[in-house]
């Protein structure tokens, strides 16, 4: 776990916080020039600290409505670097999903899919 910003509380449905773009978020640094994103958390709901070991599959947070976001929903992307502004970003894949309601083993959403766990 590299960063932390817990801070920012939800908005308004359709009402964006352009101040704090990111909202409340976690940066997970993989070890190997890879770093997860998550923005948009619920208030206080971020359950690891900097400097945590973190596994897959592990709770870290809760998706919320912080930030520059209308509704709530979780931001995840993977980039090159730490800083949200330097980075290039990463494909990432993922097992055992619904992409538009079609079951998929292992691969990569595309924009604009609906992806869900069951």
């Amino acid at each position: 776990m590299r960063q932390k910003i817990d801070l920012f509380l939800d908005n308004v449905p359709g009402i964006i916080n352009s101040k704090q773009r990111l909202g409340n978020y976690i940066v997970i640094d993989h070890l190997n020039g890879e770093y997860s994103f998550m923005l948009h958390l619920k208030k206080n709901s971020i359950i690891v600290a900097v400097g945590d070991m973190v596994k897959r599959g592990q709770k870290v947070g809760l998706a919320g409505n912080s930030g520059n976001s209308t509704g709530p929903h979780l931001h995840y992307h993977m980039q090159t670097t730490s800083s949200l502004a330097t980075g290039v970003g990463l494909p990432m894949q993922f097992q055992n999903y619904y992409a538009d309601d079609v079951f998929t083993e292992r691969g990569e959403p595309i924009t604009s899919q609906i992806v869900r766990k069951n």
